[in-house]
């Protein structure tokens, strides 16, 4: 029984951190919290909410690599001004 409990107890953890890292925007602990919850609950045989989380995570995933190109782009276009002035 212990075990169930502590399954639960990660669950609410793990969705609580999904949580607050929604509401302050923090991509990738919001993907780090939904990677927990995709394996917890794959574990717990809910498919449904594990395939609901690994979707989720896949987008953020896509939007941590659109952030990722963006700065990239942006360092390159700095570099390319300084050399620019030189």
């Amino acid at each position: 029984m212990k075990a169930l409990e502590r399954k639960k107890t990660l669950t609410f953890q793990f969705k609580n951190a999904y949580d607050t890292e929604e509401e302050i925007g923090e991509t990738k602990n919001q993907r780090d919290a939904c990677q927990c919850l995709y394996k917890n609950y794959r574990i717990k045989d809910s498919y449904q909410k594990s395939i609901q989380y690994m979707e989720q995570m896949q987008r953020l995933d896509s939007q941590l690599d659109i952030k990722n190109t963006s700065k990239t782009l942006q360092h390159m276009e700095f570099q390319k001004a300084i050399l620019l002035k030189t």
